[in-house]
């Protein structure tokens, strides 16, 4: 007679972590573990190549009672409705089961579907998405404590181990008053702000090309400037606050740049509105920290993002003072307004250079790998030396006084269903500066003899002087060339 094939016994999701965790501690083979929960040992070897995953599901709260993923008869409602309840939880907001239902019609209507939500679905896509909607009364919406070091270590660490130091990389925005400055013990709290999104690697030696989001679609002072040339990515969204479009345009930048380099790479990020979960990345693997536990564990609000902000400001400082008299505090506001957004973004990107390598190695082990203390100890948070005429703590309440700023903006219906590619309609806010034009050639001329000058009076180095020449050079080249165009 003919036999009839056994059906292979699938495991759950909280059983595959458990298979994971006897392999990692214990030296039990696959062949025994397999014996143990009642599968082949094919199928061990396909959970092991599937580890990474796993654990990204089980790190997201799915249901560990599932055993494959089944799909709703309106599957791009489901995902839009994950994706808002996603960003709403991270905001720590409180959800209904109404409210559910009536962000399903909206997002059905965005999307142009029709649909109508039902108890029934609701019920079935909780279910799918392990989501336990509670109802929560005043005194007891109690926050989730911070995530201990065994977190850490048996979690995040998991999924980091896959990796080397050097393709581990952390992501984190700065809300910023970019024309703010001291006057006296006061600021000058330009409304200008700027939104910047920084990222780096965990030895320091990486770091991505800062993306600045500002309000104008068209700055005046960048007009006539070649976009290769900026030191800066720059895009425009309302209000200058990071969005979900906005993000996702520079994430698949980003994977984009790590698949030519033929690399994997992990991104640590934190939980918030701008940063969807859902995104098709083929290098790049999204580790996220839990809400509350971002001032724990993040790399770049640790210090970094400070020292940053320290040798942005210093500089500024610094600029302000060669062209004003000493003495002059009335003078220094106005001298903010006039600084344009070229010349910011180039004061930005030097800093961004400035921030030295040791100080992110420090960070990251700071938090994350803390239980390294031997090489923690042999580093150190470089302290940014304040600007001359200031204290110390004057100069750190300066370099603080945005910090808490938001910077994350709330996305429409629309943008939750689709995040649009290219240039997106955002409101044109010019800001309120010059239009630069290109110096005449005399004039440069004329600029370039003076530098020439002072770098010989002042002893520089013949190294230093041929540097000199070269842009001196190029800059003879450029302006003839524009003059024959």
């Amino acid at each position: 007679p003919e036999l009839s094939k056994k059906r292979q016994r699938e495991l759950t999701l909280a059983e595959k972590v458990r298979v994971l965790e006897m392999l990692e501690g214990t030296k039990m083979s696959q062949l025994e573990v397999a014996r143990r929960v009642g599968v082949s040992q094919p199928a061990i070897s396909r959970l092991i190549r599937k580890k990474a995953s796993i654990l990204e599901e089980w790190q997201r709260n799915s249901n560990p009672e599932r055993k494959r993923r089944r799909v709703g008869k309106d599957a791009h409602v489901d995902a839009a409705l994950l994706h808002w309840f996603e960003m709403a939880k991270a905001q720590n907001s409180s959800i209904t089961g109404e409210m559910l239902m009536a962000k399903a019609r909206a997002l059905a209507d965005a999307l142009n579907v029709e649909f109508t939500p039902t108890s029934g679905w609701l019920s079935r896509w909780k279910n799918r998405n392990n989501i336990c909607v509670q109802r929560i009364h005043g005194e007891n919406m109690a926050t989730s404590p911070p995530p201990t070091g065994d977190w850490i270590q048996t979690t995040l660490l998991s999924v980091l181990q896959d990796f080397r130091p050097e393709d581990i990389f952390n992501c984190d925005e700065a809300a910023m008053f970019y024309r703010a400055v001291p006057v006296g013990s006061l600021f000058f709290k330009a409304r200008d702000r700027l939104t910047l999104l920084l990222c780096c690697n965990m030895t320091g030696i990486e770091k991505a090309k800062l993306l600045v989001v500002g309000k104008s679609q068209n700055p005046r002072s960048f007009r006539g400037v070649p976009s290769s040339s900026m030191p800066i990515s720059y895009i425009s969204a309302t209000g200058a606050l990071m969005t979900a479009p906005v993000f996702i345009e520079w994430l698949k930048d980003f994977d984009r740049e790590m698949r030519r380099q033929s690399r994997n790479v992990a991104l640590l990020l934190d939980e918030c509105s701008a940063h969807p979960s859902k995104v098709q990345l083929r290098n790049v693997k999204l580790v996220f920290l839990p809400s509350n536990a971002t001032s724990l564990v993040q790399p770049l609000n640790h210090g970094i993002i400070q020292n940053f902000k320290a040798l942005y400001r210093r500089r500024i400082i610094q600029k302000i003072s060669n062209v004003l008299d000493e003495n002059v505090a009335a003078s220094t506001s106005v001298m903010g307004r006039t600084i344009s957004l070229l010349d910011v973004v180039h004061m930005m990107s030097r800093a961004w250079e400035e921030v030295k390598q040791v100080t992110i190695e420090y960070c990251f082990h700071k938090t994350i790998f803390s239980q390294q203390p031997k090489v923690l100890g042999q580093m150190a948070l470089e302290k940014v030396t304040p600007p001359d005429g200031m204290t110390k703590e004057e100069f750190d309440l300066y370099v603080d006084h945005d910090s808490g700023i938001t910077c994350v903006g709330e996305s429409a219906d629309v943008e939750i269903c689709s995040a649009p590619k290219g240039s997106t309609e955002w409101e044109d806010t010019a800001e309120e500066e010059d239009v630069l034009h290109l110096p005449r050639l005399e004039e440069t001329v004329r600029a370039c003899a003076t530098i020439e000058r002072v770098l010989q009076m002042t002893g520089a180095d013949p190294e230093t002087l041929r540097k000199f020449y070269d842009v001196e050079d190029y800059v003879e080249r450029a302006l003839a060339l524009s003059l024959n165009t």
